[in-house]
């Protein structure tokens, strides 16, 4: 299935990034057990999308039936303790690709679930923080508002979690469209670039920051 097939799908009407479809892939992956390198379940087919490897059963289900996940079908993928916030974080994360002002709204409510929940789950920190800068950054709230929550609790994730690639990068983010601080913004967003080369958010913020950096020069040069 190519990307555009499955943003087309769940996205419907409205213009996702391949780094949103991406980033779903990842935490589907996570739900169906496949390891960082080991994928058994979504391979990703090069220039094409991705292609489903598991043998497929159609099961008939009456009206009344549900599906009900317990933190125990998902084996060492997450704790039960912190089984509720990564289901808010996920739905949370659904709402953030979207980026309008009412998801937005709605994923700052279900990241703040998932930190209710359990205090210590540093993806939920990042998706607030994540969450209140694109609150700013859009101007859908003053970023003078805005900022210095997203500054907390990333701040709070990297206290948790000092080695998280994209914690780094968030914060790089908020360093330079919040704090103007150029030299900071450079060093956490290589140290994220050296902690996990490959991910798609930290390649990102690694991109904004250098257009930010051009824009600048060229500001200067006109000055």
């Amino acid at each position: 299935v190519s990307k555009e097939s499955l943003a087309a799908s769940v996205w419907v009407d409205e213009s996702v990034s391949d780094a949103n479809v991406t980033q779903h892939i990842y935490m589907l992956r996570r739900l169906l057990g496949d390891k960082a390198k080991d994928h058994t379940h979504i391979l990703a087919v090069q220039r094409r999308g991705y292609r489903f490897v598991m043998s497929v059963q159609t099961a008939k289900l009456t009206v009344d039936e549900t599906f009900i996940a317990s933190p125990a079908e998902f084996g060492e993928i997450v704790s039960e303790s912190d089984f509720e916030a990564f289901r808010n974080h996920c739905q949370g994360s659904f709402y953030l690709a979207k980026r309008t002002a009412p998801d937005l709204r709605h994923a700052l409510e279900f990241f703040q679930k998932a930190v209710d929940t359990s205090p210590l789950y540093v993806p939920a920190l990042i998706g607030i923080a994540r969450a209140y800068g694109l609150l700013g950054a859009y101007w859908y709230m003053p970023p003078n508002l805005t900022f210095p929550h997203g500054a907390k609790a990333i701040e709070r994730a990297l206290s948790i979690e000092p080695g998280n690639a994209v914690a780094h990068a968030v914060y790089s983010g908020s360093l330079c469209f919040a704090d103007w601080n150029w030299e900071r913004a450079r060093d956490e967003i290589e140290l994220a670039i050296r902690l996990n080369p490959g991910s798609p958010l930290v390649r990102n913020n690694a991109a904004w920051l250098n257009i930010c950096k051009i824009g600048r020069a060229s500001c200067r040069e006109r000055v």
